[in-house]
C-alpha cells in the first residue's frame, strides 16, 4: 500500500502499515471475467492477506477461520454482490490453507 490503511473492526482499531504489498484478489485468470482482481472487494483482500501473513489482528493473535470471517464481513460492509461475496469466501474457506501453513 501507498501508505498506512486505517480500519475498524470488532471494536478494534488497526493499521496496514505503507509498503505492505500484496496481490489484490487471488483470482484464477480464467474467472477474471466474473470475478477480476480488483473490485468493491480490493480492501477486504488487503486486510484478508494482512491477516494471512501476520496471523494477529492488531496485536491480538489469529486464525485462518477469523481472518476468512473479516474477509466476508468486509465484503459485504463495501456492499459486495452476495453472490461474489460467498464464492470468494468459500474459495478462501476451502483453498486458502496452504497460503495460511506458509506464513505458519
Amino acid at each position: 500500500v501507498a501508505k498506512d490503511y486505517h480500519f475498524f473492526l470488532n471494536g478494534v482499531y488497526s493499521t496496514i502499515p505503507e509498503g505492505f504489498t500484496f496481490d489484490w484478489a487471488s483470482v484464477p485468470r480464467v474467472l477474471w471475467v466474473m470475478i477480476p482482481p480488483r473490485g468493491l472487494y480490493s480492501w477486504a483482500a488487503l486486510v484478508h492477506d494482512f491477516l494471512y501473513r501476520t496471523h494477529k489482528f492488531d496485536l491480538i493473535p489469529c486464525n485462518k477461520e477469523f481472518a476468512d470471517e473479516v474477509f466476508l464481513g468486509i465484503m459485504k460492509q463495501y456492499g459486495v454482490n452476495r453472490f461474489i461475496r460467498k464464492t470468494m469466501y468459500y474459495a478462501v474457506r476451502w483453498f486458502g490453507k496452504s497460503s495460511w501453513e506458509a506464513n505458519s
